[in-house]
């Protein structure tokens, strides 16, 4: 009977230790069903995977931001309004441009108030989970706090706008505004998900009022540009869609009458070089002076130059002037912003 004791004790004693682990390592209910640990009328939850509990982490916040991504209803909403505060065939602010930039922030929104709850490390499978939450109710303060404050910074740009003197700070102050405003529509449209019931912050500056008023007023800028050289048409035509671009009303001929606040002078040479191969290559150098008649400051010199090759001259020089076309829409596009419009 001691023998049958005894043998039965270490049955159990070498069992204990499998008995433990598979305890241990149980898959938690809330990997698959995260509402099983934050409740849906209370939190908004999603689950990630990794190698590394970061990784898992980084995973589970990118799920969570899925949950807004989908449900955000705005692109039908703010195209439709776009394409009716939209003023002619080019702006600086058109239906498909304002468009992507939301999609953008749409699609690399930053939540706030998330944070990490429960991991689980399965040997298994070698991988980490984790699960990420935000409490609807304290979440919802949040947002509606920084949509309040946005709001009040868009009406002291706004008053800024409509008190300046200066053309170029009137456009800064409404474009700070239109900014806030974007964020604002992101903010909003997040808080309808977090808390379905609120109708959100009622906006005083609706985004597409904001961006109708920019566009009016962006044409009262009048930009004349000036091309020289054998390249002048092109010049002319790469600089008035930049200016386009911008919103502002743009003029190609050789004027310098009291309206124009903006003289564009361009400059661009082409020249052969020989590098001793075989292809044919030539070297371009782009210049553009800018003249800004409305703060009479000193003027600007904006320079590029580059080379470019082809099995022929002609296709060497064509590829040159594709290049520089890039380079005013894109680099010089840039340059002036940043000098003028920020």
């Amino acid at each position: 009977m001691k023998k049958i004791i005894l043998l039965l004790v270490v049955i159990i004693i070498s069992c204990a230790p499998s008995m433990v682990t598979a305890k241990k390592n149980k898959t938690p209910g809330w990997i698959m069903n995260p509402q099983s640990k934050y409740k849906d009328a209370y939190y908004l939850s999603a689950v990630g995977s990794g190698d590394t509990k970061k990784s898992a982490e980084k995973d589970a916040y990118s799920n969570l931001s899925k949950i807004f991504q989908a449900d955000i209803k705005s692109d039908e909403t703010l195209t439709q309004k776009f394409e009716e505060t939209t003023v002619g065939d080019k702006t600086s602010l058109t239906a498909e441009e304002k468009m992507r930039n939301l999609t953008q922030i749409q699609s690399e929104q930053t939540l706030k108030n998330v944070k990490i709850g429960d991991s689980y490390f399965d040997p298994n499978n070698v991988e980490y989970y984790v699960i990420a939450y935000l409490n609807r109710s304290e979440t919802e303060n949040i947002y509606q706090n920084e949509v309040i404050q946005n709001t009040q910074k868009i009406e002291q740009f706004y008053s800024q706008y409509k008190s300046s003197t200066s053309k170029l700070d009137k456009l800064k102050y409404l474009s700070e505004a239109i900014d806030l405003a974007e964020q604002n529509e992101i903010l909003n449209a997040q808080l309808l998900i977090i808390s379905p019931s609120h109708a959100g912050v009622q906006l005083k500056q609706p985004l597409e009022k904001l961006v109708a008023e920019r566009n009016t007023f962006a044409k009262t800028i009048h930009v004349v540009v000036i091309g020289s050289g054998d390249y002048k048409d092109y010049l002319e035509d790469y600089l008035k869609e930049v200016f386009n671009n911008f919103g502002f009303t743009v003029y190609a001929v050789a004027a310098d009458a009291d309206y124009i606040d903006f003289r564009i002078e361009s400059s661009l040479l082409i020249s052969q070089i020989d590098l001793d191969r075989d292809e044919k290559f030539v070297r371009w150098e782009l210049s553009i002076t800018i003249i800004d008649k409305i703060s009479n400051a000193e003027a600007v010199l904006y320079t590029k130059s580059d080379r470019e090759g082809h099995l022929n001259l002609t296709e060497a020089q064509n590829r040159a002037l594709r290049t520089v076309k890039k380079t005013i829409q894109k680099d010089f596009f840039k340059f002036f912003a940043d000098k003028y419009l920020s």
